[in-house]
């Protein structure tokens, strides 16, 4: 069996998880109060960094870490698509994350993952198939849950991944989470691109808006050391020995960026199944080649997941180069930059706020304190690059 066969896809969890001490404690001080006082109000915590900079591994990694460090932590993990759009459905999805042997303590009946019934004291039972159950709104119906003693000595982290995708139906159920008024002790972690807290608080379609966040943590690149651990002990784990001065080197190379990590181990993985020896001159030159192919292609990736010509944003690099040296523009200089694109860039003639819409959906662009740039230093010299490539 070869090596790379081992190693995941860069959106699998990582061979060895480094770094995200202080967000990993920020999550835990939080869910301890949320826990301890059964007070959600405060609003749900979101997760948001550019496409590969391990916003999913760190949800993960925290869920896994309270159900380890506390007893009685439930996980309920779903995509935005499964958020339902009824009081009901959301109470039984609920109920279906506890445990069997809680839920027939309960009243609540069904199989795992698709609970049939569930009563509450002094209400009465309610069916999945009985349409004439009573229609609760679901802060009325969580209310009813803590009052029926569903969350003694139990509480629950609801973690949806890819929040910006979130979709006007299902707003109303996150809505009431977020405000948590319900008293139950829920709390709702959400991930999702750097601008998915503009699109939490100005959806479009929808009056249920969602301005405020208990938290918000905005995460980047991991340390050089952190990087060269999760380099290093990640090799380590899928049995390739990694010499300290080439896990240096390839922490250097990945420039802390997570996807690029994981870029660099896979090239390393590469390397063994072609060289052999780590100790060989030969393996880093070859790991480092492998790492590069792999991060160009992450770059291409995300340009073309814009879908519109390349050469767009190639020229907004070029243009941000030229803007006193600094690669990040306000939005007025980036829409005056989109109208000066010369006709050959923008043959559809697609208007900038349109182009920066896509280029922020994509995680092309970043927008921070009113600042766009491409995120990570890496991928606007990756740009800036094919621009100076495409006009000598």
């Amino acid at each position: 069996m070869k090596s790379n066969s081992l190693l995941g896809t860069e959106r699998n969890a990582p061979p060895h998880f480094a770094g995200r001490t202080a967000e990993l404690g920020q999550l835990s001080r939080y869910a301890e109060y949320v826990f301890r006082n059964a007070d959600p109000s405060g609003g749900i915590v979101l997760i948001d960094g550019v496409p590969g900079s391990g916003k999913t591994q760190l949800l993960h990694r925290f869920v896994e870490q309270q159900q380890a460090d506390e007893t009685g932590v439930l996980a309920l993990t779903v995509t935005t698509a499964d958020i339902p759009e009824d009081a009901k459905s959301l109470m039984f999805l609920i109920a279906s994350a506890m445990p069997v042997g809680r839920r027939k303590a309960l009243g609540i009946v069904g199989e795992e993952r698709r609970a049939k019934s569930l009563s509450f004291a002094g209400v009465g039972k309610f069916d999945w198939d009985n349409p004439r159950a009573p229609d609760l709104p679901i802060a009325e119906m969580l209310r009813l849950s803590k009052d029926s003693g569903w969350w003694q000595s139990q509480s629950m982290i609801v973690s949806i991944d890819e929040i910006q995708t979130l979709e006007p139906p299902a707003r109303k159920m996150l809505r009431v989470l977020h405000e948590g008024l319900h008293g139950c002790p829920i709390m709702v972690v959400c991930a999702g691109l750097r601008h998915s807290s503009q699109v939490l608080a100005n959806p479009a379609d929808s009056p249920h808006t969602i301005s405020r966040c208990a938290l918000r943590l905005s995460i980047g690149s991991l340390s050089e050391p952190e990087a060269r651990e999760a380099i290093v002990q990640g090799l380590a784990n899928l049995g390739v020995g990694c010499p300290a001065n080439v896990g240096e080197r390839l922490a250097a190379a990945s420039m802390g960026f997570p996807q690029h990590v994981y870029g660099y181990i896979a090239g390393a993985l590469a390397a063994s199944d072609e060289i052999g020896d780590p100790s060989n001159r030969r393996f880093l030159d070859a790991a480092l080649a492998h790492g590069d192919k792999i991060r160009s292609q992450y770059y291409e990736a995300r340009l073309s997941a814009m879908r519109v010509p390349k050469g767009i944003a190639y020229f907004l690099a070029g243009a941000m180069h030229d803007a006193d040296g600094q690669p990040a523009m306000y939005l007025h200089e980036v829409v005056r930059a989109l109208e000066r694109l010369p006709t050959g860039y923008n043959p559809d003639r697609l208007a900038p706020m349109q182009v920066i819409n896509q280029a922020l959906e994509a995680g092309v662009l970043v927008e921070e304190a009113g600042l766009y740039s491409f995120g990570i230093p890496s991928f606007h010299e990756h740009a800036l690059a094919a621009y100076r490539a495409m006009t000598a």
